[in-house]
């Protein structure tokens, strides 16, 4: 038991001198070679994963100008001329708006009121008148009335037709109540009359009398 423990003794013993040896060494001194190699050497490249990278905390300092940011590119949708419309139209002027539309035309006709003079040139006589024509598809009828309103006041009825080719018109006095003066009995005839003439003038050949009407 004895020696074991005097082994160990040793064993240690041996230990620290040999620590204590080469803590007391010197490092070997450069020479001069040396020194220049080591200077002349260049330092490695630093790699990309070498550089810090920037964290997502980090914010760009205020005394550095930072780049602008991208401006979007116009496209063609972006254009004000792509949201016209092709068939865009121009509104209509305020004064055509109120515009009065013209009237559709009445339908030419020989129906109507007419009041004029019957003329008895052999006599010398003027007598007034009134008509109430109805033209019916060139068919005329009617009530001829002599000195309205007069002592001698008289009315006939009035038969007739019209020629729209020949324009003629022709009245045959019927049947009258009244005083009707005998020269106003007979067959009257209308040359160059037009449907919508508002003036017409007839001859009456037996009792040379000549018949003046408007309407």
């Amino acid at each position: 038991m004895v020696k074991l423990r005097q082994g160990w003794a040793i064993l240690v013993l041996i230990a620290i001198l040999t620590g204590i040896s080469s803590c007391g060494r010197q490092p070997p001194k450069l020479t001069t070679e040396d020194r220049r190699s080591r200077l002349n050497a260049s330092p490695p490249a630093a790699t990309a994963s070498d550089k810090p990278q920037p964290s997502a905390g980090d914010k760009p300092s205020a005394g550095i100008p930072q780049a602008p940011p991208a401006q979007p590119t116009p496209s063609a949708t972006s254009s004000p001329l792509a949201h016209t419309p092709a068939t865009a139209k121009p509104a209509p002027a305020e004064g055509l708006k109120n515009a009065p539309k013209p009237e559709a035309p009445e339908p030419a006709s020989l129906s109507g009121n007419w009041h004029g003079m019957f003329t008895h040139q052999s006599a010398n006589q003027i007598a007034n008148v009134t008509l109430q024509i109805e033209d019916r598809d060139d068919l005329l009828t009617g009530t001829l009335t002599f000195d309205p309103g007069g002592e001698n006041s008289a009315a006939c009825s009035l038969r007739g037709s019209y020629n729209l080719l020949r324009k003629f018109m022709v009245l045959l006095i019927g049947t009258c109540r009244g005083r009707p003066p005998n020269y106003l009995q007979g067959r009257i005839g209308f040359t160059s009359v037009n449907l919508s003439d508002r003036r017409i003038v007839g001859v009456e050949p037996r009792q040379n009398g000549v018949l003046d009407i408007s309407r």
